[in-house]
Order: structure tokens, then C-alpha cells, then sequence
């Protein structure tokens, strides 16, 4: 894929996860509270996320890649 079509892949779940995240507080606030590390991965990496459960799982994902990555708890 190229970059152009990177960056529209990125764009069109940018649009759809704030749809998400207006439709149910609990998602907006559980991703406002993820460190900024995990928010920028979730949108360069994840797909289209619609529940807390897909967010909760996605997060973690990434955040245990990371620990297994540094030896350490840094993202908690």
C-alpha cells in the first residue's frame, strides 16, 4: 500500500473511532486516560475499535508488547 493510501486507511479509523468515542463516554474516557504511547499506536495500528472491551483488549496488546520489549512496568 502506498503512502498515500496508508495515510487514508489512518484517516478513515481516525473518523470512525471518534464517532465511537462521541457515542459512549465510557470508551472517550478509558482512551483520554491511556498514555499518549498507547494512543498514538492505537491509531497508527489498530483497526476500527467500537467497544470498551476492543479498546481495553487492543491496549493491553500493545502495552505487554512493550513490557516484554523493556523488562519493565513503565506503561501501567
Amino acid at each position: 500500500m502506498s503512502s498515500e493510501g496508508d495515510a487514508m486507511a489512518m484517516e478513515e479509523a481516525v473518523v470512525h473511532r471518534d464517532k465511537a468515542y462521541r457515542a459512549d463516554p465510557a470508551l472517550r474516557a478509558y482512551y483520554v486516560a491511556l498514555p499518549g504511547e498507547v494512543q498514538i499506536q492505537l491509531c497508527r495500528a489498530a483497526g476500527p475499535i467500537s467497544t470498551l472491551g476492543e479498546l481495553q483488549s487492543a491496549a493491553e496488546h500493545l502495552k505487554q508488547g512493550w513490557r516484554d520489549q523493556m523488562g519493565e512496568e513503565r506503561l501501567e
